[in-house]
């Protein structure tokens, strides 16, 4: 998912295999902007066509997100008379297109981990996701490189020059998550 309303890497594209024909990709983050809830019902109901029962102790999600912003407007900013601009054009402090997509993958992210929670199966989940607190802060994470937030604002970009970015927000969400993929990875392969 992404914290400028689609998929991380651009969104879509297309590649030209060896014989004639194109292959057009979408991110999955067009569709939902979490695109794991999505995977989910599709293995259940996929298991449903070939009748068959789908156990999800058997299965694991690993989720990985591309950041949110955190967005919060107190009692005398709502109170100003908004533009078209603050509400719906990239770059307005209230960007609504930010807004539902930072609300579709928490619902997703929220359904997926209650489910898996109410099963007994906390462990079956993991979401890592770059998302700053009201600090400008990973939450819970120590003091993040002032990279951090350039890179949310980019992160919808595929080229060359906003790779060392990603690569810097990929090692410090490791440092992060650390136990946690640790014990997923873990889980996974016993």
């Amino acid at each position: 998912d992404n914290p400028n309303g689609g998929g991380g890497g651009g969104g879509g594209g297309s590649s030209s295999s060896s014989s004639s024909e194109t292959l057009v990709a979408c991110d999955g983050g067009v569709v939902a902007n979490n695109p794991a809830q999505t995977a989910l019902s599709t293995l259940y109901f996929a298991s449903n066509v070939h009748e068959e029962d789908l156990d999800l102790a058997d299965c694991m999600v690993l989720s990985i997100g591309c950041g949110q912003k955190f967005n919060t407007v107190g009692g005398a900013g709502a109170a100003k008379t908004r533009t078209l601009q603050s509400w719906v054009l990239p770059g307005g402090d209230e960007n609504l297109l930010d807004i539902l997509m930072t609300t579709n993958s928490a619902i997703a992210h929220n359904t997926i981990a209650a489910t898996f929670a109410s099963l007994g199966l906390p462990g079956n989940y993991l979401r890592i996701q770059l998302s700053l607190n009201e600090n400008g802060r990973p939450g819970g994470a120590p003091d993040r490189p002032a990279i951090m937030g350039k890179a949310l604002g980019v992160m919808d970009r595929a080229e060359d020059e906003y790779l060392d970015l990603y690569d810097h927000c990929g090692t410090f969400l490791a440092d992060i998550y650390a136990d946690e993929i640790k014990a997923f990875v873990t889980k996974l392969l016993s």
